[in-house]
């Protein structure tokens, strides 16, 4: 096996830890593409709403397709996500990740192979982590950034929380994982 799907195996292992802490109606799936290009989680978890200042968004349903664009991986992390083009959450989305953010197309400024690996039924939303970087820890990765945590982070902006590795609660969450 390559070093790469060595590390997306271990990596993904712990996303499954994470998406085993949900209800498993409906079958939650992590699905890995045979070139490494791309990794699909079926039916990722939403929370079942979030407060947008006084409103109460809801999430119908409560779960989403994602799909993370892993052709650089480990040396770069995902540069955002794609939902299916038909998503009945993607204005939910855009609102708990503060307005926007949920386009219409596949990315394609960062990195030109988006576009060959990311077909046309699906739209990209931007999320990033902490200044755009990506500092993967090859001895340990729960210790460097990693898809577990990108995946965690992007849970708590689904629920309309932005977190920064600087925040405790960041912490607290993935303490429970180590």
């Amino acid at each position: 096996m390559s070093q790469k799907r060595d590390l997306l195996i271990e990596d993904l292992g712990y996303v499954r830890e994470f998406l085993n802490d949900f209800s498993q109606e409906p079958k939650r799936e992590i699905v890995l593409d045979k070139n490494l290009d791309w990794v699909i989680l079926k039916n990722f978890p939403l929370p079942d709403s979030f407060q947008n200042g006084f409103r109460k968004v809801q999430f119908a349903p409560d779960y989403e397709d994602i799909l993370l664009v892993t052709t650089q991986y480990p040396n770069c992390g995902p540069w955002g996500i794609h939902i299916k083009k038909d998503s009945p959450n993607d204005v939910a989305i855009a609102q708990a990740l503060g307005g926007g953010h949920v386009y219409g197309g596949v990315m394609g400024g960062r990195t030109s192979d988006y576009a060959s690996v990311v077909d046309k039924d699906w739209k990209w939303v931007c999320f990033h982590t902490d200044n755009q970087s990506w500092n993967f820890n090859y001895n340990n990765l729960r210790a460097g950034d990693c898809l577990w945590k990108y995946i965690i982070t992007l849970f708590a902006g689904f629920q309309g929380k932005f977190a920064t590795k600087q925040e405790k609660w960041f912490d607290d969450e993935l303490s429970i994982f180590r």
